[in-house]
């Protein structure tokens, strides 16, 4: 450690101690004379530390493609928006300028200044003194070791591969080419001059193949975590944790790293910031505010009619969601089909069906005994996905979504509903969802009824007002439920009145 400038000079003559470690006395005696000097590591094997200094965002993404997924080290911010990467240091490596377009290396004869120097700062979670820094990756090696240090736009085929990684390496640089943008044909030529200069040379055949698997991952849509946290954070309101989002994504924890790096470039281009709240929160940035026009009418409540005298309870106005959380089996198609029964003399209504083929809502509706088949008056459509392409908007369009399917990534689901919302212009959307036994939200939790103005949860016979938004009348109808049968998957029987929390 020795004292350094706000220029990055040090104040002292600092060439013995890239051998010799600098005593505790003599430390404190530096910053006795320098109190405002900043902090710099000297680099190599007298610290065991090796970085990796990125100044750019291209030079981010450049070497990002060359770094494991699994890495996780520790990573500190810097006063520009740059990152360093601390690693393990490796026998031999001596500092390199720009070895990658916009990154530089420090290893023996260097150093870095570190937190807590002005405007230097560890990313959450991943501060040296919690993470143990990770050995420099082989890509990264190889590139500082070829080309006398450097490594620019067309040199990438001068490096070699050494037998044991060979094919592993070629298939990520092939990879990393595609995701590039570059041709397939102009992949083929780099990956087959790389395989030439591996030690023992890979051989052409097998080189393409690796080129035609690396593309064939893509097409199937190989994991793009960082699209994956922009849908992500689309999806979200208000504040939300580093924790939240590999949690919900799904990940593995050494991914942590990895999620730290992309929130912070996400601060750089605007989209999240921190809070301030706590280590590691963060908000998106709401960049669009569409100008209200007020008291030009009247609000308008919707005449819609709901099963058991819901519409008595809460109001439903222009553009609003209702959503309908149930269990398998619990009716939640029944339900739907009696809104349609009781308002598509009223209403345009547009069911959007993800499961029965025609003769299966056919019988379903034949079992309605007080409607004949001529009578039925709404447009059924089939579809399962992208409800938002398809979705007719404005005042007296209801449009029923049966159901919202998500397999996976079930977090999303606020934002598929949000795709919807903004489609309405004056429509209703009644959407249903899955849930499980015993809870009352939907699978991906409250952000399946965020924008909801009514959400109800089906399940056991009971129907249950889990958030309601506006009320008709001073009771808060929010919490009440109400016991039912359905008979013969159509005809909704109530068993008892509507349970009274005051």
């Amino acid at each position: 450690m020795i004292p350094v400038q706000k220029n990055k000079k040090p104040y002292v003559s600092w060439e013995k101690y890239q051998k010799e470690i600098a005593g505790h006395e003599l430390i404190k005696k530096w910053w006795n004379d320098y109190p405002n000097a900043n902090v710099a590591i000297v680099t190599g094997g007298i610290s065991g530390l090796n970085v990796i200094d990125i100044d750019s965002q291209k030079g981010m993404e450049i070497l990002d493609e060359m770094l494991p997924n699994s890495l996780i080290t520790p990573i500190a911010r810097t006063p520009r928006g740059g990152w360093h990467y601390y690693h393990q240091s490796q026998n031999g490596l001596s500092n390199a300028t720009g070895f990658i377009e916009g990154v530089d290396f420090r290893g023996e004869g260097g150093y870095i200044i570190a937190p807590p120097s002005i405007g230097y700062s560890w990313l959450p979670d991943l501060n040296i003194k919690e993470v143990a820094p990770a050995p420099l990756p082989d890509l990264v090696i190889k590139a500082l070791k070829s080309n006398n240090g450097k490594l620019q736009s067309g040199s990438i085929a001068s490096m070699g591969f050494d037998k044991g990684v060979r094919d592993d390496t070629l298939y990520h640089t092939a990879r990393s080419l595609f995701k590039g943008g570059m041709p397939v044909e102009e992949v083929n030529k780099v990956i087959l001059s790389l395989a030439a200069n591996c030690k023992p040379p890979f051989p052409p055949k097998e080189s393409l193949i690796k080129v035609k698997s690396a593309l064939q991952r893509l097409e199937k849509g190989d994991r793009n975590l960082t699209q994956e946290v922009r849908d992500w954070i689309d999806s979200t309101e208000g504040e939300f944790l580093t924790r939240d989002v590999y949690e919900e994504l799904n990940l593995p924890k050494d991914q942590k790293g990895k999620i730290s790096v992309i929130l912070n470039r996400l601060i750089s281009e605007k989209l999240i910031e921190r809070t301030g709240r706590r280590t590691g929160c963060f908000r998106r940035i709401e960049k669009e505010a569409e100008i209200m026009n007020l008291f030009k009418a009247a609000p308008e409540t919707v005449k819609i009619i709901l099963p058991f005298g819901l519409h008595d309870l809460v109001k439903i106005l222009p553009g609003n969601i209702i959503i309908i959380a149930g269990a398998v089996n619990a009716g939640k198609t029944g339900l739907l089909l009696n809104i349609i029964a009781a308002n598509m003399n009223k209403f345009d209504i547009h069911y959007f069906n993800s499961e029965m083929g025609e003769d299966e809502l056919t019988l379903r509706l034949q079992r309605f005994d007080d409607i004949a088949p001529k009578d039925w008056n709404f447009t059924p459509r089939k579809r399962d996905q992208n409800f938002h392409d398809v979705i007719i908007p404005g005042k007296g369009n209801i449009n029923i979504i049966d159901y919202l399917e998500l397999y996976e990534d079930f977090w999303i689901v606020g934002k598929r509903i949000s795709e919807i919302y903004r489609k309405l212009n004056g429509a209703i959307a009644i959407i249903a969802l899955q849930k499980n036994p015993g809870v009352d939200v939907p699978l991906g939790g409250y952000r399946g009824i965020e924008k909801a103005r009514l959400a109800l949860s089906l399940e056991g016979g009971t129907l249950k007002i889990i958030k309601a938004k506006n009320w008709k009348g001073s009771k808060n109808p929010n919490g009440r439920e109400i016991k039912f049968k359905i008979v013969n998957g159509c005809k909704l029987i109530q068993v008892d009145d509507w349970s009274d929390l005051d």
